[in-house]
């Protein structure tokens, strides 16, 4: 297995033009696994999140044919304990420069971090319009992403890979683009991502699968109101 098959986290931009210090945060960021790989499931209780991006395809297996969604969330903020948690103890620290009140971002030039492994067997719940009772939909988390915030919190971006029931795919289709609240519990770490047919994340808050594995073509960031 090649090196890089162990690397858990990857950033967006190149660590070439970082301070000495901050390279060496970055190489020891991208070579540790997530904490939960070897620790219980990881479950972050309910909070505010934008509920964002629609992609319809279909997943088979053998001639068998089975519609999925992927659903996106974003704005899900996670705090200290939480984000150390998921990295591992001392990865706060790197993050972000504490001496600074608020903390602000260690790393601007390393902006956000892309969790490169996919969790199975996850749940998410969704409540909408402040109600009790929640959408659960059984997922798979997968192109995680971290971004270090100003005022010492990061923000969780994830990609809900799910397969919906009709009913729930006109719930989810109605709120898509909306403020929610969510809670997630990650499930089993999977080391390799498999390569299937999905579209990125950042696809259109609206669409649906036609008959074979493509949506209409995604919304860019600025009719989605993201950037």
């Amino acid at each position: 297995m090649s090196r890089s098959d162990f690397f858990a986290i990857r950033p967006t931009s190149t660590a070439a033009k970082c301070s000495s210090w901050n390279c060496r945060t970055y190489q020891t960021l991208e070579g540790r696994e997530p904490i939960m790989a070897s620790k219980n499931h990881l479950s972050l209780p309910k909070r505010g999140c934008k509920f964002r991006g629609m992609n319809g395809r279909a997943e088979f297996d053998g001639d068998d044919k089975k519609s999925a969604a992927d659903y996106g969330i974003s704005g899900f903020m996670l705090t200290r304990d939480e984000t150390n948690e998921f990295f591992g103890r001392d990865v706060y620290a790197r993050l972000f420069d504490t001496k600074k009140r608020p903390p602000e971002p260690a790393m601007p030039e390393v902006p956000t971090y892309h969790i490169t492994h996919k969790f199975r067997d996850s749940s998410v719940s969704l409540f909408f319009d402040g109600e009790s009772e929640a959408v659960k939909l059984a997922c798979n988390l997968a192109k995680i992403e971290i971004t270090p915030q100003t005022g010492g919190m990061c923000e969780l971006k994830v990609q809900l890979q799910s397969h919906p029931s009709r009913q729930e795919v006109g719930i989810l289709y109605d709120n898509l683009g909306r403020d929610i609240s969510a809670s997630i519990r990650f499930g089993k770490l999977v080391e390799k991502i498999e390569a299937q047919p999905e579209l990125p994340m950042d696809a259109g808050e609206s669409g649906g699968a036609r008959d074979g594995n493509e949506v209409p073509g995604p919304l860019d960031d600025e009719q989605l109101g993201m950037h």
